[in-house]
């Protein structure tokens, strides 16, 4: 199970997926929404996301692949939210089977920081204050831009209806895919 989700992740879900007889380690990460911010001072109410689709899931099954073949036998789920993401729910999934929990906790820290710099996702934190403002990420394997693709990096509370970026992919943001 590798991909995005529109709808929340279901964490338990995943790790039912990759459990077998053979691995004696199940890593999980989650990354879930929290209500401070790093680069920001005010309260965040919650996350918005978009993903370019086309691109986004090939990567996330190469950076499974990539697991596998760096840490040996295992299997690996992830699931990465798009849309709107509520304080304390899971915007990211990562989880690793494995025989041993060495290679189980390498695999898993692997996936979660190959996915942040690699995969085509935007963040954008929505403020209790009813301003917001997109979250530049790392470059991509393709060599995207940091941050939003319509270059924005804030908007205020009025601007934000409707607000959505063009050129985001052919697939409406927020469309799931397994």
């Amino acid at each position: 199970m590798i991909g995005l989700s529109a709808a929340p992740l279901d964490a338990a879900a995943l790790v039912r997926a990759v459990q077998s007889p053979a691995h004696g380690a199940v890593v999980t990460f989650l990354g879930t929404t929290r209500e401070t911010s790093p680069d920001d001072p005010r309260p965040v109410a919650a996350l918005e996301y978009e993903a370019y689709d086309a691109m986004a899931q090939p990567e996330m099954e190469a950076i499974a692949r990539e697991a596998c073949e760096r840490f040996g036998p295992l299997e690996i789920a992830m699931a990465h939210r798009t849309g709107t993401v509520a304080l304390g729910e899971p915007s990211v999934v990562v989880v690793v089977a494995a025989p041993h929990r060495g290679p189980a906790f390498e695999a898993c820290r692997y996936a979660i920081d190959a996915l942040k710099a690699r995969v085509p996702v935007w963040k954008r934190e929505i403020y209790r204050d009813g301003g917001a403002a997109w979250v530049a990420n790392e470059v991509t394997s393709q060599g995207a831009p940091s941050g939003h693709p319509d270059g924005t990096t804030s908007v205020s509370a009025p601007a934000m209806g409707g607000t959505r970026a063009a050129g985001v992919g052919g697939a409406e943001p927020g469309a799931e895919r397994r």
